[in-house]
């Protein structure tokens, strides 16, 4: 592509309208924020070149994102890595995928994010291309998120020494918000803008469905950018720091043999994540990186057979598709991915990692994890139906095929 290219873009957003997938249950739900469906078309000189759809939901199933990447592939003429479908994670929406085991698979719901999502596509095309300037941010923001593995005792089925969900303040994690804002060139105001945080949102309690404190950070930001799109980093192993207070004899003397536990959600947690987050955005208090994207490259996209412990090979396969853009790099992953695959700079460019994106395989642990074992490593492979241990060969070589897709990425 030409240097300095102008870039255009289009958007549109659809709400979901989860609770209706509730109502019929016996138990009580109560909705804390509505969930949406947005899409970003991205025009290189007033053609598409990348197209992004965003979802406040857990994931997005395989059958969605096939029939998704297809269809707008075909309209566009446009090859399936220019087309990602990035899930917020939110625990708060029914299930999509039927080959995960909990929560229940919800058919209905899987269908009507299918439809909405193509409904938003059509109407995002009609709408008129927008000029506009690409700025991108880094801004550190170290105290909404903990990392979640750490070893202690355990007195489980007798006294042994694992690894629990536990906070570990120790572990270095993700701690940046990354900010892609598209300025209208004419006007100077913000259009549209891309977000990036490493946190589960679990910050809801139990049956309060909704978009968690991602659903409350759109309404804060609101002022600043009246479209938000949510893309949630590797945070298999993150989740927000919710740390349980010691107030009785029982809790200094579990915090003296154990250390630090996680407390219960309340109502107000998802609200304070949210405005943690707002904050460093609006204030920008500690702006590591500033600068401006000029130039749109190309996407990629390839395939890993995740080799298990046994010898078999996973029967899901893991997508990793790269975004780039020159000075920031996208690496998207179909997976629960733990903070130790993180990226955050390949050679002089910023790399942006994002996790939950078309389609959803299961945790993926590093060798160091494996090691370790734990809930991600051990427990979770019954949900996600995998039969074996991930092989802990598999780090390197996953590594080594998203670092040849990136430099092979920069190639004319």
């Amino acid at each position: 592509m030409k240097k300095n290219t102008s870039i255009f873009i289009q958007n549109y957003s659809s709400d979901l309208v989860i609770k209706k997938f509730y109502c019929n249950q016996r138990e009580t739900y109560k909705l804390s924020n509505d969930c949406f469906i947005s899409i970003l078309l991205i025009s290189s000189n007033k053609i598409i070149t990348n197209v992004l759809i965003t979802g406040d939901i857990i994931w997005f199933s395989e059958k969605c994102v096939k029939k998704i990447r297809n269809f707008i592939s075909k309209d566009l003429s446009l090859g399936i890595e220019y087309i990602v479908l990035s899930a917020s994670h939110t625990h708060g929406t029914p299930n999509p995928e039927v080959t995960i085991l909990n929560p229940s698979y919800s058919k209905d719901f899987d269908e009507h994010v299918t439809k909405e999502i193509l409904q938003c596509f059509k109407k995002a095309k009609k709408i008129s291309k927008k000029k506009v300037e690409i700025e991108f941010k880094r801004v550190l923001n170290s105290n909404f998120s903990v990392n979640r593995r750490r070893a202690a005792l355990s007195f489980k089925g007798g006294i042994s020494y694992k690894m629990q969900n536990l906070p570990n303040f120790k572990k270095k994690i993700d701690e940046f918000i990354d900010l892609i804002d598209f300025v209208n060139t004419k006007t100077k105001k913000i259009e549209a803008t891309i977000i990036k945080v490493n946190c589960h949102p679990v910050a809801s309690p139990k049956k309060i469905i909704g978009g968690d404190y991602i659903g409350y950070l759109k309404k804060r930001l609101l002022s600043r950018t009246p479209h938000l799109f949510f893309l949630q980093g590797f945070c298999g192993d993150i989740r927000p720091k919710m740390i349980k207070l010691d107030r009785s004899f029982k809790d200094f003397f579990i915090n003296l043999l154990i250390g630090k536990r996680f407390r219960k959600p309340n109502n107000y947690d998802a609200n304070n994540i949210a405005n943690n987050i707002a904050d460093h955005i609006i204030k920008m208090p500690r702006v590591k990186i500033n600068t401006k994207i000029r130039n749109i490259r190309k996407s990629l996209k390839s395939f890993y057979y995740l080799k298990l412990k046994n010898g078999d090979t996973l029967k899901k396969k893991l997508d990793i598709t790269i975004w780039n853009w020159q000075k920031v790099i996208f690496v998207f992953l179909n997976g629960e991915i733990l903070s130790g695959y993180n990226i955050f700079d390949f050679k002089g460019a910023v790399v942006i990692c994002i996790g939950y994106t078309n389609g959803m395989i299961g945790y993926l642990p590093t060798k160091e994890d494996i090691i370790k074992g734990g809930y991600e490593v051990d427990k979770s492979r019954i949900n996600f139906q995998i039969k074996d241990k991930i092989s802990k060969e598999n780090e390197r070589k996953i590594k080594d095929k998203i670092d040849a897709l990136i430099s092979e990425s920069f190639l004319p």
